[in-house]
């Protein structure tokens, strides 16, 4: 399937209509007359005027509390949010005030907030650098931003991808289980077919801060080993191949290729400069409701020990499938 050229026109003008370099939003540490001070004021509210982003880096107030509500003079905290990174905004929040224990239940504390500063950012293209940005000024960018989300081709464009990835997915575990030609052809098939939407829909992600510029860099690097180096030489093989049987342990090309499509065809992670990132069929299935219970913590938990494995491993190659995951979580819960 290719897209027509109005369609790949639209999709590539958003992708570099918001593709710009990624923003690290980095809690800085707080010096010592930050923390003696009773309270939080005016000062350490207005973090923005802290900022160099000749790094691209966004230095933000860690969130911080006394530990005890001192009898005299109380407690302070200050924490930050960041509120929205997409494309090429971000917006956050900082709040100062003091915390208090709940009175019908001393475990727990409230916090009373007693100023709060939000600031917007945005990518200045002209001067290459992030940049402070007026409350009306950045509502303007947000809203159109937003407009262009509405765009029926996004939505288009990620529907298909899925049900491409799906049809792939299938074509592989089907040659997998026949290892006949008729059925690696098939998977190659679906493998060109997809070939526009790796290369297109992820840099969709990346524009709008799904995935970092490192993760897109990665997955371009591994769709051009796979559809410029390893895919014309097992076509080369299958052309030359008598036999209906082909199997792909007996074709290092074909083993090649099996480990190039993984990382696209198999739910797991990908970790990029000690980030997990979920893969791109994993994209979606985050985003699904289960059958089988799991929370937020759960997929924290499945990222932390993807980066485990990662880490134990120490191999050159980056992906993690998810099933490896799952084996390593059941594990320790059986050993609890």
């Amino acid at each position: 399937m290719s897209p027509n050229k109005e369609f790949r026109q639209e999709i590539e003008y958003l992708k570099n209509k918001y593709m710009c370099p990624d923003l690290r939003i980095v809690p800085y540490t707080m010096e010592e007359s930050q923390l003696v001070k009773r309270r939080f004021d005016q000062d350490d509210l207005h973090y923005e005027r802290f900022q160099d982003f000749s790094k691209d880096e966004l230095l933000i107030p860690p969130f911080h509390e006394d530990e005890m509500d001192l009898p005299a003079v109380g407690s302070k905290f200050i924490r930050s949010t960041t509120n929205f990174y997409k494309g090429d905004l971000v917006q956050v929040t900082v709040e100062i005030g003091h915390w208090r224990l709940k009175y019908h239940d001393i475990r727990h504390k409230e916090y009373v907030v007693a100023a709060k500063n939000t600031v917007g950012f945005a990518y200045w293209k002209e001067k290459k650098r992030w940049a402070f940005l007026k409350p009306e000024d950045w509502e303007v960018r947000k809203e159109a931003l937003e407009k262009d989300l509405e765009n029926p081709i996004l939505r288009e464009v990620e529907i298909e991808f899925y049900e491409l990835l799906q049809d792939a997915a299938k074509a592989r575990n089907t040659y997998v289980i026949q290892l006949t030609t008729s059925a690696l052809l098939d998977l190659v098939k679906k493998l060109e077919e997809i070939r526009w939407y790796l290369e297109n829909v992820p840099g969709l992600w990346a524009a709008f801060k799904l995935y970092s510029l490192p993760m897109y860099k990665l997955l371009l690097k591994r769709i051009e080993q796979l559809y410029d180096n390893i895919l014309p030489v097992a076509l080369s093989v299958i052309e030359n191949h008598d036999s209906e049987v082909i199997n792909w342990k007996d074709f290092e090309v074909l083993e090649k290729l099996e480990e190039s499509i993984k990382p696209f065809l198999l739910e797991g992670y990908e970790i990029v400069e000690d980030i997990v990132y979920p893969n791109v069929i994993r994209m979606y299935t985050e985003r699904m409701q289960t059958t089988n219970f799991a929370s937020m913590e759960t997929l924290k938990r499945y990222k932390e020990i993807a980066l485990d494995l990662y880490y134990k491993n120490k191999a050159e190659e980056s992906f993690i499938w998810f099933n490896e995951v799952k084996s390593e979580l059941a594990k320790s819960i059986k050993k609890q």
